[in-house]
């Protein structure tokens, strides 16, 4: 008596054959080996998980899991069998997801403004508000987000429900701060706003970004680098004790602004200098990549004047200094906070009566002198000096990622030739002051 023919075994899929089958003008279905688990490769290219199953009450049913490459061909197993845990209970995996869908879209009618902004700051703090992303900077990017949303929008557009604010409402609101705010205001609360709605499509709370086409005023670039005369009026002003009618503003401030002046690098930075950052003995500054704008570790060499302020700066905080070397006069054991140092050098302006000078000018200060005439630096070492990663010095992008030589005694030189231009120009000022002393 013959055998019983033995059933033919499908074999199962892998995550290559996935990546590579191409699509046919049909719909063809691969089942993952003996289940019931089917990759559906549509004529378009589209390749969806899938699978057939009897609901409860016998009716043919198919349940979509989701697209590859989104989904995995792990992760859609996982799925499968938790759909055939599901039916085995007598659950309906489609009528579970459409219940699903509808308590989602109940709750997601009664969220607010103010409710997705506080979700998004605290998804932001947390590095997952959108796919693939870093962890942000708290101090130098979220923070700001924060202000915005605080002190507009929160104010102005909390009440609303998410899917009620729409792109006239928001345009409105931009046109009424533009009439009423600094052209930066508008601006920056547009892009926070629209980055909430990035993430609420993105976690699926809406269905798309109201923010979308709303106009703003575009940032205008400056140009500002101080004079000679600027230079030496800024530099008195800021030399502690600082003595200013009608305003307080800490010594440790003008140290901070003035070593802005001194090394070129972003007041955010120095706010955030730390002892522990310091080679005393190399006279280097190691800023850690959790500063840096770019994300990258950046070494400064510190010159005579640079190492003064900072000793200076270490002396104000007397015998409980912590490792801040611009402590919080709050929290001594925290840095200053970089808007702190800013709207010092707003006050003192103001106080002054300067032109519209900002610490984001002294960097630009800096580079100016260190490419003209005497000290005739090259573009590429200012750039290295200023951390800017986008600059290459001619070579191919590539060669950035394998070379990691830092470009130390360029650096060195040209801050050093920057402070003793800084002295020449500022001995003018001594000599005027000596004059008047006489």
């Amino acid at each position: 008596m013959a055998g019983k023919a033995k059933k033919r075994e499908r074999p199962n899929l892998t995550a290559k054959f996935c990546e590579s089958v191409q699509p046919l003008d049909q719909i063809v279905e691969y089942y993952d080996g003996s289940s019931s688990l089917v990759l559906r490769v549509l004529p378009n290219g589209k390749k969806n998980w899938s699978m057939r199953y009897r609901s409860p009450n016998g009716k043919q049913r198919r349940f979509d899991f989701g697209e590859f490459p989104a989904l995995t061909l792990a992760d859609a197993r996982t799925e499968f069998l938790e759909a055939k845990l599901l039916i085995k209970r007598g659950g309906d995996p489609a009528e579970q997801r459409r219940e699903e869908k509808v308590a989602k879209a109940k709750k997601i009618d009664t969220l607010t403004v103010a409710e997705l902004g506080a979700r998004y700051l605290q998804a932001a703090e947390d590095g997952c508000h959108k796919a693939k992303v870093r962890r942000r900077k708290k101090q130098s990017s979220i923070d700001d987000e924060r202000y915005w949303f605080d002190r507009f929008i929160l104010p102005r557009l909390g009440k609303y429900r998410v899917d009620e604010l729409n792109r006239h409402l928001i345009q409105n609101d931009i046109n009424e701060l533009i009439r009423t705010q600094s052209m930066s205001t508008p601006r920056r609360v547009a892009v926070t706003l629209h980055a909430m709605y990035s993430y609420a499509v993105w976690q699926e709370l809406v269905s798309h970004n109201p923010c979308v086409n709303v106009s703003y005023p575009s940032p205008k670039s400056r140009k500002t680098a101080l004079t000679d005369d600027q230079l030496r009026m800024v530099w008195s002003a800021l030399t502690p004790p600082l003595n200013i009618p009608d305003i307080q503003v800490g010594d440790r401030m003008g140290y901070a602004l003035q070593l802005a002046i001194v090394t070129g690098q972003r007041i955010g930075e120095i706010a955030q200098m730390r002892v522990s950052q310091i080679n005393f003995d190399d006279a280097t500054w190691l800023i850690p990549e959790e500063v840096t704008k770019n994300s990258r570790p950046h070494l400064v060499p510190l010159g005579p004047l640079a190492l003064e302020l900072i000793g200076k700066a270490r002396s104000l905080q007397g015998e409980d200094a912590g490792d801040a070397i611009f402590a919080s006069p709050r929290k001594h054991l925290e840095s200053v906070h970089s808007k702190s140092v800013s709207h010092a050098c707003r006050k003192i302006r103001l106080a002054l009566g300067w032109p519209n000078i900002r610490p984001h000018d002294f960097r630009r200060t800096v580079a100016t002198n260190m490419a003209k005439p005497p000290i005739k630096t090259l573009p590429y070492i200012v750039s290295k000096v200023l951390n800017h990663q986008s600059d290459k010095g001619g070579a191919a992008s590539v060669t950035s990622v394998y070379n990691l030589w830092e470009y130390l005694d360029e650096k060195r030189e040209a801050l050093v030739a920057w402070e003793k231009r800084l002295r020449q120009i500022l001995i003018v000022q001594a000599v005027i002051e000596g004059r008047k002393a006489g």
